[in-house]
């Protein structure tokens, strides 16, 4: 389709801005719907022949262009553009080609040469290699895993994702809250939401996963942050979970800036690999004995799955701090887990019981609760321990 056609996104300060040529039409839909769903691009859709006669590259970050069976590799005009626009990544798309278009491919210098049917995701993976964004560079994945018994890690997740996308409040959503919990689908659940999407379609061929479905059966908080939640005890039997997580979690990492995880507490085949991965996990434990003693067990198995402790914080959540109490104390828990690093947060069943009973977060039920600042504390914590 001729013309400009931009992404529904509105540019941003470091946005990769992506100019597509091509004369197929639904390979050029299908590439701007691709591109057009990652915030931080800016999308702009043209024919070949414009690509030949009329290319600004000097405005672009990135050039795609389709050659189709491989005619317009022999057009002066078009290696014309190569040498005009040299410092501009060249992304060259095909069908199978003869040995002397392959040839023609090479002279033109392209970064990278992409020959239909795609892989999937190979657009993505081949712009984000093009324009420098390494994964770690694209999205930064929290991790959260309680201890044994009910710690309130669904919770914490919960006001992790609120408090995290509280930082930069942008236009549009940059932060998911993906629940891997199938068996109760509990974020869901506490915020109200129901997922109506037939997850049969998918969960049988991960495969289908894009950035498109991605957003079908994503829902989009109030707040700005957008949710996916599915209680499905049944899919834990399916012998295709691993790939479904896997590429689930490779889609959302191109399309978010931030993912937070609650992680089942139970074991899966695919925990392991996600462990070793996350930016950051957080163990949270209740002040009791078997909890701190759960806790432990699963920040030392963490901390031998990433071959370091770096990264992982305890949250002692439901601290109870009374005179003449009969609670542990805090050196308790810090003996018990054997580090001096543990943070706490308060126990505030009620600010809990009203958030769960309004289906709404712990920071809309009372900004101002003690609990809604320490989860605040520890971000601002967590954040700086990066930093540093």
């Amino acid at each position: 389709m001729a013309g400009n056609k931009t992404s529904k996104h509105t540019a941003e300060a470091g946005a990769g801005r992506i100019l597509i040529y091509s004369n197929d039409a639904a390979f050029a839909k299908s590439a701007t719907s691709t591109f057009a769903a990652v915030p931080h691009y800016q999308v702009l859709q043209h024919t070949l022949e414009e690509a030949l006669f009329d290319l600004d590259g000097k405005s672009a970050d990135l050039i795609v262009v389709d050659v189709g069976g491989g005619a317009a590799l022999g057009d002066d005009r078009l290696r014309a553009l190569r040498v005009a626009n040299r410092n501009t990544p060249l992304v060259v798309i095909s069908d199978p080609l003869p040995a002397e278009r392959v040839r023609e491919v090479v002279q033109l210098k392209a970064d990278d040469w992409l020959v239909r049917p795609l892989a999937n995701n190979a657009l993505l993976e081949t712009a984000a290699s093009q324009l420098g964004g390494s994964r770690a560079m694209r999205c930064e994945i929290f991790g959260v895993i309680g201890a044994i018994g009910n710690p309130g890690a669904t919770t914490v997740a919960i006001a992790l994702a609120d408090a995290l996308n509280q930082e930069t409040r942008p236009s549009t959503s940059e932060l998911c809250l993906i629940d891997l919990d199938f068996a109760s689908g509990a974020c869901g659940a506490y915020l109200d939401v129901a997922n109506e999407f037939d997850f049969d379609t998918i969960f049988t061929a991960p495969e289908r996963i894009d950035l498109e479905l991605l957003e079908l059966i994503c829902h989009r908080h109030s707040t700005g942050f957008d949710l996916l939640s599915v209680r499905r005890p049944d899919f834990l039997l399916s012998s295709r979970q691993d790939n479904f997580v896997l590429q689930l979690l490779d889609v959302a990492s191109y399309r978010y800036k931030r993912i937070v995880l609650d992680l089942p507490s139970y074991p899966t085949t695919w925990t392991a690999a996600l462990i070793a991965e996350l930016d950051r996990l957080v163990v949270v434990t209740e002040t009791t004995i078997p909890a701190i003693k759960s806790a432990k067990q699963r920040f030392d198995e963490a901390a031998s799955i990433r071959q370091t402790d770096k990264g992982i914080s305890v949250l002692a959540n439901r601290e109870k701090r009374r005179f003449l109490s009969r609670e542990l104390t805090r050196s308790d828990v810090v003996e018990g887990l054997s580090r001096d690093d543990v943070d706490f947060l308060p126990d505030d069943r009620a600010l809990i019981t009203e958030a769960l009973n309004r289906g709404v977060l712990p920071a809309q039920a009372r900004a101002s609760a003690p609990f809604n600042k320490r989860i605040k504390q520890f971000v601002r914590k967590l954040r700086g321990e990066e930093k540093a």
